[in-house]
């Protein structure tokens, strides 16, 4: 993986969320399921569309919020969520962990991925990214955002084409540091990702769904990675 395109395209993308109480979700007689409790945005169950690039097939308890709806949700819990979220997978135990997963694509082009990159200088540069958006954040009059560092380390497993790490975020106002587990899943013209949400401490659980949902979530036919044709396809710059 060339840091010129494994490294700047597919960590270039990453922005930072973080966790919360939608509304009503503290109230009195709250449902006992996430389906219900979060009836508002229209959850799916079974078989759920990503976009036009992915499915995926939800075990039982999990829901999906689909596109406007799922960014509408991450709006509620202080987020500024761009069109490019495609939806946000919720986990059978919301209600008690507040953890959830929040899918995106970026047609960046095809990214090989024939030389691992240099990670410290991405942690340096993702750092930079982070100054900005906290900036962005603060003319929003939201609080700031620090990338303090790696919760878990970058790893490429080259036969699933997927690339895992995971942030310690530090929030203005937030007691404790929060935790964004992303993975990369490279497709034929661009790259699908999966970014579970929690809190610091809760790092085995949100990689536990993370990779639970991966498992479940498949490129559909004709835009995945063995799917890539040079005469025809954008190569990642």
């Amino acid at each position: 993986m060339p840091r010129s395109s494994t490294g700047p395209c597919l960590f270039s993308a990453a922005f930072f969320l973080t966790v919360g109480l939608v509304p009503g979700q503290a109230d009195a007689g709250l449902p006992a399921t996430p389906k219900d409790a979060l009836a508002r945005y229209a959850p799916v169950e079974g078989i759920a569309k990503v976009g036009t690039v992915a499915e995926l097939k939800l075990g039982d308890g999990w829901v999906f919020l689909p596109a406007a709806k799922g960014r509408q949700f991450l709006k509620d819990l202080g987020n500024h969520p761009d069109a490019s979220i495609l939806g946000v997978a919720i986990p059978p135990d919301f209600l008690e962990s507040n953890t959830f997963a929040v899918y995106s694509y970026a047609e960046e082009g095809h990214v090989a991925d024939d030389e691992a990159p240099d990670y410290d200088d991405l942690l340096a540069d993702m750092k930079a990214s982070a100054r900005e958006q906290s900036a962005a954040r603060k003319k929003l009059g939201e609080g700031g955002v620090e990338l303090v560092g790696w919760a878990e380390p970058p790893h490429y497993d080259k036969a699933q084409h997927k690339l895992y790490w995971a942030e310690k975020l530090q929030f203005e106002g937030s007691d404790g540091l929060t935790l964004n587990y992303n993975v990369r899943v490279l497709g034929r013209a661009g790259h699908l990702v999966v970014n579970g949400v929690g809190g610091i401490e809760q790092l085995d659980l949100v990689a536990k769904h993370s990779k639970n949902l991966l498992e479940v979530t498949e490129f559909v036919d004709g835009q995945r990675y063995e799917n890539f044709d040079p005469a025809y396809d954008k190569v990642a710059a």
